[in-house]
Protein backbone atom coordinates (compact mmCIF):
# COMPACT_ATOMS: atom_id res chain seq x y z
CA UNK A 1 0.00 0.00 0.00
CA UNK A 2 1.21 3.67 -0.66
CA UNK A 3 1.67 5.77 2.73
CA UNK A 4 2.03 9.20 2.29
CA UNK A 5 3.06 9.27 5.93
CA UNK A 6 3.80 6.92 8.31
CA UNK A 7 5.26 7.35 11.91
CA UNK A 8 6.37 3.75 12.47
CA UNK A 9 8.86 3.68 9.69
CA UNK A 10 10.12 7.02 8.82
CA UNK A 11 11.20 7.98 5.22
CA UNK A 12 13.05 11.25 4.07
CA UNK A 13 13.84 12.53 0.82
CA UNK A 14 16.68 15.31 1.53
CA UNK A 15 17.85 18.06 0.55
CA UNK A 16 14.76 19.20 -0.72
CA UNK A 17 14.98 21.83 -2.58
CA UNK A 18 18.00 20.36 -4.31
CA UNK A 19 19.91 21.28 -7.47
CA UNK A 20 21.72 17.47 -8.28
CA UNK A 21 21.81 14.80 -5.77
CA UNK A 22 19.22 13.69 -3.47
CA UNK A 23 19.40 11.09 -1.15
CA UNK A 24 16.96 8.88 0.29
CA UNK A 25 16.95 7.50 4.19
CA UNK A 26 14.67 4.89 5.29
CA UNK A 27 14.83 1.68 6.74
CA UNK A 28 15.34 -1.48 4.54
CA UNK A 29 15.48 0.48 1.17
CA UNK A 30 14.72 -1.72 -1.63
CA UNK A 31 14.09 1.13 -4.85
CA UNK A 32 12.98 4.13 -5.74
CA UNK A 33 11.46 5.50 -8.94
CA UNK A 34 10.85 9.36 -9.97
CA UNK A 35 8.36 10.48 -11.73
CA UNK A 36 7.71 14.14 -12.98
CA UNK A 37 4.60 15.93 -11.77
CA UNK A 38 2.61 14.53 -15.61
CA UNK A 39 2.66 11.30 -13.69
CA UNK A 40 5.54 9.79 -16.01
CA UNK A 41 8.43 7.96 -14.79
CA UNK A 42 11.84 9.37 -15.61
CA UNK A 43 13.77 6.97 -13.35
CA UNK A 44 14.24 3.80 -11.71
CA UNK A 45 17.42 2.51 -9.57
CA UNK A 46 18.28 0.77 -6.77
CA UNK A 47 20.67 3.34 -4.94
CA UNK A 48 20.10 5.40 -2.46
CA UNK A 49 21.50 8.34 -3.95
CA UNK A 50 19.63 10.08 -6.65
CA UNK A 51 21.18 12.17 -9.38
CA UNK A 52 18.67 14.34 -10.81
CA UNK A 53 21.00 17.20 -12.50
CA UNK A 54 20.33 15.56 -16.00
CA UNK A 55 16.53 16.49 -15.38
CA UNK A 56 14.53 19.88 -15.66
CA UNK A 57 13.61 22.18 -12.77
CA UNK A 58 10.38 21.22 -11.19
CA UNK A 59 8.81 19.08 -8.84
CA UNK A 60 9.16 15.19 -9.03
CA UNK A 61 7.29 12.51 -6.90
CA UNK A 62 9.71 10.00 -5.14
CA UNK A 63 8.19 6.14 -4.99
CA UNK A 64 10.66 4.68 -1.94
CA UNK A 65 9.90 1.14 -1.81
CA UNK A 66 11.33 -0.88 1.01
CA UNK A 67 11.97 -4.55 1.45
CA UNK A 68 9.21 -5.02 3.89
CA UNK A 69 6.60 -3.87 1.45
CA UNK A 70 5.81 -0.66 2.13
CA UNK A 71 5.96 2.20 0.08
CA UNK A 72 6.34 6.02 0.52
CA UNK A 73 5.90 8.91 -1.87
CA UNK A 74 7.74 12.30 -1.03
CA UNK A 75 7.68 15.45 -3.26
CA UNK A 76 11.02 17.00 -4.37
CA UNK A 77 11.81 20.43 -5.78
CA UNK A 78 14.52 20.37 -8.34
CA UNK A 79 16.07 24.05 -8.81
Amino acid sequence: SVLEDDFNVNCRVYPNPSKAIIHVKVDHFKSATVHNIMGQKILETRQAEIDLSGHESGIYLVKVKNSQGKTFVRKVVKN
